[in-house]
């Protein structure tokens, strides 16, 4: 069984030094499905190969993972960082931008869960990160930035759509 460690986003600012290592990882993002339901719909993301998960009797949804060699530099890239370091951000921005949102981003981000695992080495972390991110059972839409949105055809979201059930981190609620 892999031991992993899971904390608020708020937490994590709250205590940098004390909650995340500099030690290498992977991790993922689990956002409040209630605060994201609008953005998955006008993104016409398929909710069925999406990881939903009940932390503290509320559900979230694991929209990004990653792996870094630092992952308290990681953490601080996406949370504080600007765009050009974190991928999440550029993401999130391009989103809110194509749907005019004015959602406040950092907000949105204070509200989710990190999962993550401490690693020996990047390359293991790498490895993780690419054997998630190609896994036909699920995806995390966040990962990418050239998102097709709602032009997607029907076909495209139903090959998306096909749904199977596995996870580097397991199956747990906290």
């Amino acid at each position: 069984m892999l031991i992993t460690r899971i904390e608020s986003v708020a937490n994590i600012m709250d205590n940098w030094s004390g909650n995340v290592s500099d030690l290498p990882g992977v991790y993922r993002w689990w956002f409040p499905e209630k605060n994201v339901t609008d953005l998955l719909e006008k993104c016409n993301f398929c909710k069925k190969r999406l990881q939903y998960r009940k932390i503290k009797g509320e559900y979230y949804v694991a929209l990004y993972f990653g792996e870094s060699g630092n992952l308290r530099r990681r953490f601080k890239n996406h949370i504080n960082g600007p765009e050009d370091k974190s991928t999440l951000r550029r993401t999130i921005v391009n989103i809110f931008t194509k749907f005019n949102m004015t959602d406040d981003i950092d907000l949105l981000l204070r509200k989710c869960y990190l999962e993550w695992l401490y690693l020996c080495k990047k390359c293991v972390a790498q490895s993780i990160e690419a054997a998630e991110l190609s896994s036909p059972s699920y995806y995390y839409p966040f990962n990418k930035t050239d998102h097709v949105f709602a032009d997607q055809s029907k076909d495209d979201v139903a090959s998306i759509c096909s749904v199977s059930d596995n996870s580097v981190f397991g199956k747990t609620d906290q």
